[in-house]
């Protein structure tokens, strides 16, 4: 994301929108350890411009309190803890990082939202790279004999460790 207010600088962010199109929270991710700016590169003129509130942004919704913690940021816990401090009860957690390739399930990255979602009481839903099936690759197309066909996939390791650490929902589909 590019912000008006910080020129040349190049964000990476976490967006929910609500049922109505309308953006209820933009969290700009705090660890990068990439090229990408962080608040903390700007720390003085990003409170001083955005707020102390959007360092760690928890949005009221009908289905709960929701944050979202993007991408490897829920690997420190107290990146977890302060969205929870704040009133979440859900930490959305979207990324495009597939399991390392040999790992089985649960791989170290699901052990760490179990963690989180233990150790905060509260919910850690993934949110991974989309329509893959279980060797990480595009979902796959079958055609019956019937001339019908259907798409099916198994979302690359999305789940929903609840506050009890277990992770009973894998996101598995299929489509006509």
């Amino acid at each position: 994301e590019v912000l008006p207010q910080f020129p040349g600088r190049y964000f990476l962010s976490g967006v929910i929108i609500g049922p109505t199109g309308d953006v209820l929270l933009n969290y700009r991710k705090l660890y990068d350890l990439t090229t990408k700016s962080r608040p903390g590169d700007v720390w003085t003129e990003w409170l001083a411009t955005m707020g102390p509130e959007s360092v760690f942004p928890v949005a009221d919704t009908e289905i709960g309190r929701l944050a979202s913690i993007v991408a490897l940021d829920v690997n420190w816990p107290e990146m977890a803890r302060s969205f929870v401090f704040n009133g979440a009860e859900v930490l959305l957690n979207p990324t495009a990082s597939p399991a390392p390739a040999g790992a089985s399930l649960p791989d170290i990255r699901t052990q760490i939202r179990r963690v989180r979602a233990y150790e905060n009481m509260a919910y850690v839903m993934l949110s991974n790279l989309g329509p893959m099936n279980r060797y990480g690759r595009r979902a796959t197309t079958t055609r019956s004999s019937a001339g019908s066909s259907k798409t099916c996939w198994r979302a690359a390791s999305s789940r929903r460790p609840g506050p009890e650490g277990h992770a009973p929902l894998a996101v598995v589909g299929c489509r006509p």
